[in-house]
């Protein structure tokens, strides 16, 4: 036992392990903080809910934004809201030289607070030069949006077009709150 700490033990093993310890326990904390890793929000209850329709709509070309689904959730007083959507429907774009489709989630209102994301204002769900093949489409967007404050909401799905307009059938849209 008296051997344990002779000559052989120089100071660089211990940097060595001490810098080992430190790397280790710096990691183990950053992963246990859920906010750091982006893709993981913070434990909640969770609220799903959804909205289907197979009434056949039509969007106006170049015209406003057409309200295809809504659901409205309520986030409790003391609480904080995080939002996933996802919006699935048939699409199939009339006759014209262009035909473009496009999809948004919104709170409230077509002039409402989006969810990301939505860089350009919307979602292309498809588009093209001509409307050749394939002319129907099921498309999909999604959405998210951290932080929700305590209240009410409607959450909105919209579609919009330009050149030819887009009708839509047999759409549905599902949402996750996690309430935290």
């Amino acid at each position: 036992m008296r051997n344990v700490l002779d000559g052989n033990l120089k100071v660089w093993h211990l940097l060595i392990v001490g810098l080992f310890v430190i790397l280790a326990t710096g990691g183990t904390i950053a992963l246990a903080d859920t906010d750091a890793i982006n893709a993981l929000w913070p434990q909640g209850t969770v609220l799903m809910a959804s909205a289907s329709s197979d009434t056949p709509l039509t969007t106006t070309s170049g015209g406003p934004k057409l309200e295809v689904l809504s659901i409205s959730f309520d986030i409790p007083a003391g609480k904080r809201g995080d939002i996933q959507a996802v919006f699935t429907g048939f699409l199939q774009h009339n006759s014209g030289q262009y035909a473009y489709c496009y999809g948004e989630f919104r709170f409230d209102s077509e002039t409402g607070t989006p969810l990301h994301p939505n860089k350009n204002g919307s979602y292309q769900l498809y588009g093209g030069e001509t409307d050749d093949l394939p002319s129907q489409l099921t498309s999909t967007f999604t959405g998210s949006r951290k932080g929700l404050k305590p209240g009410h909401y409607i959450l909105k799905a919209y579609l919009s077009s330009s050149y030819a307009t887009c009708n839509v059938y047999e759409r549905n849209m599902n949402i996750l709150v996690n309430m935290r």
